[in-house]
């Protein structure tokens, strides 16, 4: 039952990247939120982070397309360059973000080219942001680009009611200090965390949290 399940997930994205694909090829070329094309695999690891970072916040995700250059061509993808790109960016998604992802892959024909898709999930314990930095170093997509996003009130809400849900789980409770390692905020901002603690209060008046 759970394989069943598990299988029609798997399928359920591939679909939507060959649509995400056609809707980004025609009637005219241009990159949409949801994807991105590359031709090949960057050097450029805070770059190629930014972007798991991106689509890891937004709505319901996003692909890398590889093989697809900037002018909407083709350039097929040989088995040799797919693997580095999925082991590279496995690394990448494991280590270079505030928390591991799991990213899927696909390798397809597509109208006579060999594809590579990196499916990228949009996750729950959002904003994703690049690990050794504060949570402001979060990514979105905006216009079809990979942007620094800035953090609104509301959003920040969320996060610290994430935060609060998941040391609820291990019958813990937020403070200070835990909200301002979860930001990013220096020890001397320490107001700054107790307003978005208040905040979040304020908020979620009828959901569990502990203080």
């Amino acid at each position: 039952m759970h394989k069943l399940i598990h299988v029609t997930q798997v399928m359920n994205w591939k679909e939507k990247a060959l649509d995400i694909l056609e809707d980004s090829l025609y009637p005219v070329a241009v990159e949409l939120n949801e994807l991105d094309w590359k031709s090949g695999l960057s050097c450029k690891t805070e770059r190629l982070a930014q972007h798991l970072c991106a689509f890891s916040n937004l709505k319901g995700g996003g692909i890398l397309f590889f093989g697809v250059n900037d002018d909407a061509t083709f350039s097929s993808m040989t088995k040799e360059a797919c693997d580095d790109i999925i082991k590279k960016l496995g690394n990448i998604a494991k280590n270079n973000l505030s928390s591991s992802i799991s990213v899927e892959h696909w390798t397809t024909d597509y109208k006579g080219h060999a594809l590579l898709f990196i499916h990228i999930s949009e996750q729950m314990d959002k904003p994703i942001h690049l690990r050794g930095k504060e949570i402001w170093d979060s990514y979105t997509r905006s216009a079809g680009q990979t942007v620094k996003s800035e953090m609104t009130k509301q959003e920040k809400i969320e996060a610290c009611y994430q935060h609060a849900c998941l040391v609820y789980e291990d019958n813990r409770a937020i403070n200070n200090q835990s909200v301002r390692e979860r930001f990013g905020i220096d020890k001397n901002q320490s107001s700054v965390a107790s307003r978005i603690i208040a905040d979040t209060l304020e908020s979620k008046k009828s959901y569990p949290m502990k203080i």
